[in-house]
């Protein structure tokens, strides 16, 4: 008899145990928004098909199946914590000095086109960044001293893009 009560004491402490994991697991998902509207949508999904409420999840069920679902079908990326966003970004790429001669081309001479700028270019080779333009590719020094070919097709779209970026800086 005495075996058989403590049994029953720790049959109810394990219970106890498992009912306080479950709280924590409960809290800690539905602080998470995107989880609990997942977990709200699978709950009004159940009432709306009509689902025995007998046979209905539970919310806590609900939030796992929704912690579930998200560690499944989110790439890896959205499943860190917020710390480690920041980390992900990385830096912001630097404008080649080709591009940033560009810019300062187009800041003396707001209308310039792309063939004019070719032009300028051509005139200004050899300098500290422009070595030499030829009819099908633009030589440069890039940012770490090595020499790099761009083609003069993309020319129109580099001059492009500095509009856009200067645009921006203007108010």
């Amino acid at each position: 008899m005495a075996d058989e009560q403590q049994e029953l004491l720790d049959e109810q402490e394990r219970l106890n145990l498992f009912w306080a994991f479950q709280k924590k697991e409960l809290e800690r998902r539905i602080q998470h928004p995107e989880l609990a509207d997942y977990a709200f949508k699978i709950l009004a999904d159940e009432q709306k098909r009509q689902v025995p409420v007998s046979n209905m999840k539970s919310l806590e069920s609900a939030l796992a199946d929704a912690e579930e679902a998200a560690r499944i079908l989110l790439p890896k990326s959205r499943r860190i914590n917020a710390q480690e966003i920041g980390a992900l970004g990385g830096r912001a790429r630097r404008p080649d000095p080709l591009n940033e001669l560009i810019g300062s081309i187009v800041q003396k001479r707001p209308g310039i086109t792309h063939l004019e700028l070719l032009e300028v270019l051509k005139a200004q080779a050899p300098d500290n960044v422009v070595e030499e333009v030829s009819a099908a590719f633009i030589s440069y020094i890039d940012a770490r001293g090595r020499l790099k070919d761009t083609p003069v097709s993309g020319l129109k779209d580099r001059l492009s893009r500095v509009r856009k970026q200067l645009a921006k800086k203007a108010p």
